[in-house]
């Protein structure tokens, strides 16, 4: 009964060290295949990151650029059209002064006599009319300037609201991209807790602790069966906490 009993506890011994060397063969592969998965799934994470964030910087600089183009054109149609009216009026004041001088040659050969009067009456007529078109003239460039200035400041507000929305774009994705590795990254981590957990359930120093004991020949190969043991042996038997050398009697 008892030799019965011996090979009964050898032979499940012996599947209990196979079953052990299995798992930990199983443990080994998949904690080495979640080590590459999560290296790789670390490094997509990376890339898609830099990737969207390269992709919304150059978005970012075209629409600045483009509104930096805009505003350069808006100014210089507006800087053309103020030199417009001014060429305007300056051509009107000359054709003015022209007039007025064609006129006054015209009373100096018929009205020599009121001359004097004539003159007077005349270059105060030319004074009045060059003070006038002098502050249309002026008035026109101040309000094509304030419109310039106003239009120029409507266009950078704007430009900065852009691109102060386009950053706060930037910062959520960066912010969203973040999270989602951390939350992979967390996953990965807690997936290999739980295989290192089973291993260490698994370990067969654990399970010798229990009172399991392996027994080896002095070649060091395992003992499966008392009938493998003849009188003289020298046998290893291995504990949880040390080894016992005997001999077979």
């Amino acid at each position: 009964v008892i030799g019965s009993i011996l090979r009964h506890l050898q032979l499940e011994s012996e599947e209990l060290g196979r079953s052990i060397e299995l798992a930990r063969q199983l443990i080994d592969q998949t904690l080495s295949r979640e080590e590459t998965c999560l290296v790789s799934l670390h490094g997509q994470y990376q890339n898609l990151s830099q990737q969207k964030l390269s992709n919304e910087t150059l978005t970012l600089a075209e629409l600045s650029h483009c509104y930096r183009r805009g505003v350069d054109e808006l100014l210089n149609r507006h800087e053309r059209q103020v030199t417009l009216w001014q060429a305007q009026a300056q051509s009107m004041v000359r054709e003015s002064l022209q007039s007025a001088s064609d006129r006054l040659h015209n009373y100096q050969e018929r009205y020599l006599a009121e001359l004097p009067s004539l003159v007077a009456e005349e270059e105060q007529c030319l004074g009045n009319f060059l003070t006038q078109y002098t502050y249309l003239a002026e008035r026109k460039a101040a309000d094509a300037a304030q419109e310039l200035m106003q239009a120029r400041q409507a266009l950078s507000l704007q430009l900065d609201a852009r691109l102060a929305e386009e950053q706060r774009c930037v910062d959520s994705l960066a912010g969203q991209y973040q999270l989602a590795a951390q939350g992979g990254l967390q996953q990965e981590e807690a997936s290999l807790q739980r295989y290192k957990d089973l291993y260490a359930v698994l370990d067969p120093r654990a399970i010798m602790a229990k009172g399991f004991a392996l027994v080896r020949r002095e070649d060091g190969r395992s003992v499966r069966s008392a009938r493998e043991i003849k009188p003289g042996d020298n046998l290893s038997i291995n504990f949880f906490d040390g080894e016992v050398q005997a001999v077979a009697p």
